[in-house]
């Protein structure tokens, strides 16, 4: 599902626990993201997409997942 960030041409910005990752585009955001997320919603605010996005509940391993692409611990607070 998370193919659909290859057409969007501006910025984005994804949310994901509560924090923010920046990219010029669509496509950015798709090469960064693990296949571990599902879009929870999205919108438009000033030419911009915010994305929210949650972690698919059948991912296996995704602390080790999140710490690679992340490079940090996830919180869980």
């Amino acid at each position: 599902m998370l193919e659909i960030l290859t057409k969007i041409e501006s910025e984005v910005t994804c949310i994901i626990d509560d924090k923010q990752y920046h990219y010029q585009h669509g496509k950015d955001a798709y090469h960064q993201l693990l296949n571990n997320y599902s879009i929870h919603s999205m919108k438009a605010v000033n030419n911009q997409i915010i994305i929210n996005l949650e972690l698919k509940e059948n991912s296996k391993d995704w602390e080790e997942d999140y710490k690679k692409q992340f490079g940090e611990e996830p919180s869980f607070f």
